[in-house]
Parts: C-alpha cells; structure tokens; sequence
C-alpha cells in the first residue's frame, strides 16, 4: 500500500514540473529555418502584466504548455506572453535572428544565469531607431547563442485591430544572421532592378507626354509612380526612406491603405482614359467610377481605429478592381480596340501574378522569393506592356487617321466639282438673300418708326389740338366781326367799319399763327414715315429737344391721365444750330424719351406716394463734340443685362409694349454720325443716355 502511494506521489510531481518547465527548440543548422513551436503560452486579457510579474515562480501554472503554430489568436484577445527555451546545435555559428511578423510590438526578455535579462523590442509600430535589429520593416530580435547552450526567453506579444493585420497563431521563426543578410543583399538587389525599370519607364513617357499632350500618357505616369512606390511600400523598404520621422511607424497602416487605394485609382484613370470606357461602355465606366469613390471611403474604418477591417476591404477592392480591369480588356479586345490585345496580356499576367502570390499565402506554400516578388514582376510586366499598348495605340491611331484624311482627300478630288457649282449657286442665293434681308432690315427700321409714331400720336394730337381751339374761336370770332362790319358799312359808318376790320386783321394773324405751328407739328410727324435720308440740315437743336420732350410726355399722358412728372430742362444756350439728320436725331430723342417716361411710371406704380418722377434733358456744346443727355430717377438697369441693350430685339419690356429694337437703332443712327451713345446706370437709383456728336 505504501510501495502504491509512493508511485502514485511520483507521478504527480514528474507532471507538475512538466507542466511548469519551458520547452526545450534545438537549433540545429544554420541553412535551415527553426519555426519555434513547443512553448508556453498565456493570454494577457488586460494586457496589463510585465516581465517581473510573469517570470516569479508562482505563475507558470497560468501558463498553457502547447503547440505555438496552433494556438490561434483570439480575437478578444490582444496581448500573449509566450516562453520557450532555444538551444544551439549548430557547430559553425553562434549569431541569430528570432522573427515575429505582422505583431503590432514585441518586446523580449532573454534570461543569461551569467548576465542577467537582456530585454530587446521590434515591432511594426515601433520606431525604426528603437528596433533591435533594424532590416525594412522586419520584426528581427539579434540573439547570440553559443554552441551547446541554451537560453530561456519570455516574450510580450501584441496586436489590435488599429494595425492592418493580425497573426495567424504565436510561433516565431529562426534564422541565421548570415543567412538574412545575404537573402535581404538579394532583395535590395532585386528591387533597385525593378526600381531601375519603373524610372526608365516614367521619364521615356514623362518625356513622350509632353511631346504630344495624350491623357492617357498623364494617367500612365500617375501608374508607373504609384506601382513604383507600391514594390517599395510592400518589400517594407518605405519604412527605412521615413526613418527619420519618429511616428511614421505608427502610420504605416493608413499609409498603406492610402498609397493602395491611389494605386488602384491610378490604374482605374489609366483603364477609362486607354479604352475610352465613357464611349464605348458607359456601364462600366459608371462601375470604375463607383469603384473609385470606394477607394477613398474605404480609408474611413482606419480613422476609427480599425485599420484591419480596412486593410480587408481594401484587399477585395483591390482585386475588384483588377478583375473588372480584365473583363473590361476582354470586351475591348472582342471589339477590336486599338491594342486591346497587348492592354489584355499586361492585366492578365498582373492577375496571374496575384493568383500565384494567393495560393502561396492560403497554403502556407513556401514563401520566399516568388512570394515577396510574384507581385512586383507581374505590376514590371504590366507597366512595361501598357507602355507598348500606349505606343501601338497612337501608331494604330495614327495610321487610321491618316487613311482616313486620304479618303477624305480621295472625296474632295471626287466632288470638286460639284463643289464649285454649289458654291456658284450659293453665292446667287446668298446675293438674293442678302437683298430680301436688307429689304427686310428696312421695313423693320419702318416699322419701328411707325411703332414709335403710335406711341406719340397722342402727345401730337395734344399739341395739335390747342392752335386748332385758337383757329376754331378766331375763326368763329371774325364770322361775327364780318356781320358787324357789313352792317356798319351798311350804315356808312365808316369809323366803326375800320375798327372791325383791324380786329378781323389781327384775329387773322392769330389763326396764321396757329396754323403754322400746327403745320410744323404735322411736318414733324410725317418725317417719322419718311424712308432714311442721309440729308443733314441746320437745327436749332434746344427747340428741337424741347419739341420732343413735349411730344413724348403728352404722349404717355393719354394713355395714362394719372401720370406726371417733373421735367427739368438745363440747355446750353450757346449752343445754337447744329448739322444733323433731324429726322433721325429726332427718333433717337423719341426713343429715349420715351424709355425715361416709361421706366419712372413703373417705378411710381410700384413706389406709390413715397416717389415722384423727374426726368431731366440737358445739352451741352464742347470743343468740338455736343452732347444730348437724357436722365431719369427711375430703377435703374441690371449689371447682368447691361451690354445687352443694344441688341435687335432685345427689350425688358412685357410683350406688346417694346419690339426691342428701339436702342438698337438709336446706336446704330449716333453710330452714322460719327457719334457715341452711352448709357450710365445705378440699380434703384437712375438712369442716363448720353448722346455724344462731332459738331
């Protein structure tokens, strides 16, 4: 019984300091990676322990003895502390590299019985500077293990969704320090090569740009620096050219969401411009577009902190982008687009190469150089076919248009005959209709004369009418006077006879009078129905303002009994006789005139009482010029319409009140005498037309 509990005792101790002891991982040469994959393991839930904590002996019974390749990483879970002991068995070298890829920092502690902890930290959030062994982006910890010894190592491992990946599980891998620099010596290598071809291409088309200005070729250069920048930013070597700022680390997930999206933007510009999709299919350039707006929002998740989900929504963007890309290429090619073929080659090898570097990803193939260059050799290939496809398009071009200009040149020969008779016999028509527009252009200067005729017929029968109630009286005056004066003679009184005669006398100078006013008045009027004459004549030009003034006021009175306003008159008295088309001065006065007339009564029908209406006409004579000037307080005329209204038919006026052509041909009567008619105008506050004549 004793014997049994003894046994039974033992074997509960020999399982205890199993639990407790750390695995032993032999390295065993210097050729071969070593994957670390006996250890332990703890999830710090907290992500609140340290070193001291964690390495008492009372707390390896919280630490978990398993497989490290196949502990997952939780996804609640963002700290792990990891243990595990490394022996060196190799004969030829004591240097070493431990590698953690995709944790956020690492910091390990190597316990040395002679020197203590050594405690080391990398990370890809870590600055550069602070890494222990400082190789692109790598999160390499140096570690020197002589032969046949052995070190116990604690690491602190940690991750988040703010980082744009998450490990798969808590091994590491092994490496000898030889070994890395010389794989990273080819790599460097590789990409100066591949750097090399990028910068030939982008001045060789920088240079093709500017020597015929092709879109396409702007969108291709924007391709060729963002692919450029991509083998930099994916190889980790961008990491090493921002080395100097601090944060820049902390960044590289934003970074490389932004540096991916524009990439894929760049060839989406690339693809529109070079198949012309907007033409030829208006369907997936809506797709390219909507695909585009999506690059840029899909930076958004990061700003919130989670880059990861970002980062993954970008990945299937990404290849979105690459398989409509295709497809679009493929319709092209099927419709025989100028160099559709070699634009199809160029992404379908781009699409194998990321289906390559895919299946070395899913299945854990092994991932060394056609891993980290599958891309880059496929994006070199892209670049430098679509650069051949850019060339072949504008040969292609090229030669179609130039057969094109010969069958147009072929045509030209063919019809040139043809060609002179049409021309001869659009010239007779172009004659013929050259006349029935002047004839036309007549009746309409015509038929605004009449127009404006109509709108003073009231003012001039008010004119009119006056001399005419004189002649009427006078004339019913010396009917009675005659009978007087009969009967006077009849009774031979002589006296009285010649009183009467000299009142029938002077009341017949005063029906003279009159009636030659009216017959100036009626003159006046007929030169309105005149046809043109360019005829100048001596005129009293005051008088004649004056005239108008009188005609245009009571015009508009007639129609409206309601309306007045006040006219001030400031004429230059020294400016006497003027040479001048009367009848065609006269129609610009009218016009004018008329305009003011109507632009204060509509500001009085709207302003009511808080508003009278004045309307001023002044002349003045200059050195060698005279000027009419024509101003009204009414609202003024819009900036937006004001080089407009001097246009044929343009008018402000409701339909029925205006032809619009009244300002047009006063311009055009100013412009035949060597004039000027401007217009000086303030919004809601006035109105002036300047009339500016050589004498």
């Amino acid at each position: 019984m004793a014997c049994k509990f003894a046994i039974s005792c033992l074997f509960s101790c020999l399982f205890f300091f199993s639990k407790a002891q750390t695995s032993i991982t032999s390295i065993t040469g210097t050729d071969k990676i070593t994957v670390v994959t006996n250890g332990l393991f703890y999830a710090d839930t907290s992500c609140s322990l340290n070193f001291e904590q964690v390495s008492v002996p009372g707390f390896s019974k919280y630490f978990h003895q398993g497989n490290l390749e196949q502990a997952a990483v939780e996804d609640n879970v963002n700290c792990y502390w990891v243990k595990f002991e490394l022996q060196n068995n190799s004969n030829n070298n004591n240097e070493w590299l431990i590698e953690y890829d995709k944790w956020k920092s690492v910091e390990m502690y190597i316990v040395d019985s002679a020197s203590g902890v050594l405690k080391k930290i990398t990370g890809h959030t870590i600055p550069f500077d602070k890494k222990d062994f400082k190789l692109a982006n790598r999160n390499l910890i140096d570690i020197r293990i002589n032969n046949a010894q052995s070190r116990e190592i604690y690491v602190k491992l940690t991750t988040g969704y703010d980082y744009m990946q998450r490990p798969d599980d808590l091994s590491c891998a092994v490496y000898s320090k030889s070994s890395i620099l010389d794989y990273q010596e080819g790599v460097i290598s590789i990409i100066y090569f591949f750097s090399g071809i990028y910068v030939v291409m982008l001045l060789y088309n920088l240079f093709v740009f500017y020597s015929i200005k092709e879109k396409s070729y702007l969108y291709y250069l924007y391709l060729i620096f963002f692919s450029l920048f991509a083998i930099w930013e994916n190889t980790g070597y961008t990491v090493q050219i921002f080395r100097s700022v601090s944060e820049f680390p902390s960044w590289i997930t934003n970074f490389d969401l932004v540096s991916s999206s524009l990439f894929g933007i760049a060839i989406l510009l690339f693809t529109r411009s070079f198949l012309q999709t907007k033409t030829y299919s208006p369907v997936t350039d809506k797709i390219f577009s909507f695909i585009m707006v999506a690059l840029v929002l899909v930076l958004i998740p990061a700003l919130f902190g989670y880059s990861f989900v970002a980062t993954n929504i970008s990945g299937l963007l990404g290849m979105l982008t690459s398989a409509i890309t295709l497809i679009a290429a493929i319709r092209s090619y099927k419709q025989r687009y100028p160099s559709s073929g070699i634009f199809l080659l160029a992404n379908g090898i781009f699409m194998i190469s990321i289906f390559v570097y895919l299946s070395l990803a899913i299945f854990k193939m092994d991932q060394g150089f056609l891993f980290n260059f599958s891309i880059p050799i496929g994006s070199a290939i892209q670049i430098v076919l679509f650069s051949f496809a850019l060339g072949n398009r504008i040969n292609v071009l090229k030669r179609q248009n130039d057969e094109s200009q010969q069958k147009i040149i072929e045509q030209l020969k063919l019809y040139g005959e043809l060609q002179d008779k049409a021309n001869r016999e659009l010239e007779q028509k172009v004659e013929e209709r050259t006349k029935e527009l002047k004839d036309s252009q007549q009746q309409l200067i015509q038929q605004e004369k009449l127009a404006s005729l109509g709108e003073v017929t009231a003012g001039v029968a008010h004119e009119i009418q006056n001399p005419l109630n004189f002649i009427k009286n006078f004339s019913e005056l010396n009917t009675d006077l005659i009978m007087e004066l009969q009967e006077e003679l009849n009774s031979e009184n002589i006296a009285a006879a010649k009183e009467i005669s000299g009142d029938i006398k002077c009341n017949s100078e005063k029906i003279l009078s009159h009636g030659i006013r009216v017959d100036s008045i009626v003159k006046g009027m007929l030169q309105h129905t005149r046809a043109n004459s360019s005829q100048k004549e001596m005129v009293e030009l005051n008088m004649m303002c004056d005239e108008y003034v009188g005609l245009s006021f009571h015009g508009l009175r007639a129609k409206d009994k309601n309306f007045n306003a006040k006219i001030v008159k400031n004429y230059d008295a020294g400016i006497g006789n003027v040479n001048i088309n009367r009848q065609d001065i006269g129609r610009v006065l009218l016009n004018l005139l008329n305009n003011a007339f109507y632009a204060v009564n509509e500001k009085q029908l709207v302003a009511l009482n808080e508003y009278f209406p004045i309307v001023t006409i002044s002349t003045t004579k200059n050195t060698d010029t005279f000027q009419i000037s024509i101003q009204d307080n009414g609202p003024g005329i819009p900036q937006k319409i004001l080089n407009k209204i001097f246009q044929p038919f343009f008018t402000t006026k409701p339909t029925g009140k205006g032809t619009g052509l009244g300002l047009s041909i006063s311009y055009e009567i100013v412009k035949e005498h060597n004039g000027q008619l401007t217009v000086n105008t303030k919004e809601g506050s006035f109105t002036e037309f300047v009339i500016t004549i050589p004498l």
